[in-house]
């Protein structure tokens, strides 16, 4: 067969030219075998055999000498031994590197990738450390010396508030509420006296013997003692040279007509309060030991006044004023107010004390200052008192001081004296309870002995009800209400 070189159409071999594009034929090769292939042989490489190992020369030490005959044998002439020479250490020489040896292939080599070896460590790669760059978003931690380990947060414990409200004990009420119980108990027990009184005398007889008028007075001044004492222990503690103060203070009115008087007492009293204040603010003094002091100095002051300008007398003359001794009931009674509240909102203990409450130098003069505001409102409480009994005498600070004692214990028992406006409100419930049963004790015919008593009684009741309430005697005598 002849295939056109043309088109590639196969003709017969006796044809000499294509019919199929009419090209001229010639004498072809049959087209070769199609290829055939083989998967490829990886290279075989001969291994040279290793070279023999170098024998290195061994050295023996040298003999030991013969031990020496013993000394019945005839001894032997010494031999000079001759020096023996140092053997010579011999010097190898380095062995020359040798070439590596050529490989030969046995076969052709293919065109396939041989992957290298890879080497062996005899260790384990460990990872970089990682670092908290410094930015100003995230500072690394840095110890300080000295530095205590921190604690673990304690575990939470869920409240039982949380689920169901906490169960009121009937004890725990009684506690609270033993203040009230208290004073209701001695309310009740001097209208009971009343009563009885009233029975056995003949009522008419009783209600002529009462003075309503005397006792509005009367209780305008416990009204006042009453605000002075619980805007002193509100702010550190009671004031207990304050009926003194008052007394100084009246004397001072009684001694001195017109203004004049009237400006020397506000002064004098406005000094001691700030002297007291000072020492208990300034120096965290106990306010009732600091006010007991400066209430023996202001006595032994009086004394020495009675001696010098009163001629011995303890008794004082008062000049009344003209205007009506009940106008001036109120107006004192509502100048005491006043100046309470302002007091206690200036030096922001008027209602309950805030937590974290700063005491800076200006807290502090607020604080000495409210002690000078307390000595003024003694001082109101004074010119009441000597306006309605017409005289001055030193020995009005002495009984005055029972009732602050009362008026104290009273309000601490309640337990209110955190807040300023309930005590002052308590107070002057407290300070119509003392106006009934000064009432009654004059009624019943009570000897200033007596009087005494029954006050001392009173105040000892008080006080261990504030201690049980309280928590013992550093709460019944205010220490917890330092802010």
């Amino acid at each position: 067969m002849r295939y056109c070189t043309n088109c590639g159409n196969q003709n017969d071999d006796n044809i000499a030219f294509c019919i199929n594009c009419g090209n001229t034929l010639q004498q072809n090769n049959p087209p070769p075998p199609p290829p055939v292939y083989q998967e490829p042989v990886p290279p075989t490489y001969i291994t040279p055999p290793a070279p023999e190992p170098v024998t290195q020369p061994v050295y023996q030490a040298p003999p030991e000498p013969e031990p020496e005959p013993e000394q019945d044998q005839q001894a032997e002439p010494e031999q000079v031994q001759q020096p023996q020479p140092e053997p010579q250490q011999q010097v190898q020489p380095e062995p020359e590197p040798q070439a590596e040896p050529e490989t030969e292939l046995l076969q052709p080599v293919s065109y396939q990738e041989i992957p290298e070896p890879q080497p062996q460590l005899d260790f384990q790669p460990q990872p970089e450390p990682y670092f908290i760059p410094q930015t100003s978003y995230v500072q690394a931690y840095q110890p300080q010396e000295n530095e205590q380990p921190a604690q673990p947060p304690p575990p939470y414990v869920t409240p039982a508030y949380a689920f169901e409200a906490p169960k009121k004990s009937g004890a725990g009420f009684i506690q609270n509420g033993l203040g009230f119980i208290a004073m209701g108990v001695i309310l009740l027990f001097i209208i009971g006296l009343v009563v009885w009184e009233a029975l056995t005398t003949g009522l008419f007889t009783s209600l002529d013997r009462i003075d309503i008028d005397s006792i509005l007075n009367r209780y305008f001044i416990f009204a006042i003692i009453a605000i002075f004492t619980v805007v002193a222990t509100r702010i550190k503690g009671p004031d207990f040279s304050a009926p003194f103060t008052m007394v100084l203070a009246t004397a001072f009115i009684a001694a001195v007509p017109g203004t004049a008087g009237i400006v020397i007492a506000v002064a004098v009293c406005l000094l001691i309060g700030c002297f007291n204040g000072t020492i208990i603010i300034l120096f965290n003094a106990p306010a009732i030991i600091v006010t007991l002091i400066t209430s023996a100095i202001i006595y032994a002051v009086l004394s020495a006044y009675v001696d010098a300008v009163a001629d011995g007398s303890w008794l004082m003359p008062w000049v009344r004023p003209d205007i009506s001794q009940d106008i001036l009931s109120y107006i004192g009674i509502g100048a005491a107010v006043v100046l309470a509240f302002g007091t206690l909102a200036f030096t922001r203990r008027l209602l309950k004390p805030k937590p974290g409450r700063k005491t800076g130098i200006l807290s502090k003069s607020m604080d000495i200052l409210g002690y000078g505001f307390v000595a003024l409102i003694a001082c109101i409480a004074g010119y009441l008192m000597a306006n309605r009994t017409g005289w001055v005498t030193i020995y009005q600070g002495e009984g005055y001081v029972v009732y602050i004692l009362i008026i104290f214990f009273a309000v601490q028992s309640a337990g209110i004296l955190k807040n300023g406006m309930l005590s002052l409100l308590y107070g002057l419930i407290v300070a119509a309870v003392i106006t009934v049963g000064s009432v009654a004790m004059q009624m019943l015919d009570f000897t200033y002995e007596w009087q005494e008593i029954t006050h001392g009684i009173i105040a000892l009741i008080l006080l261990c009800t504030a201690c049980i309430v309280q928590g013992g005697w550093r709460g019944a005598l205010g220490a917890n209400l330092s802010e």
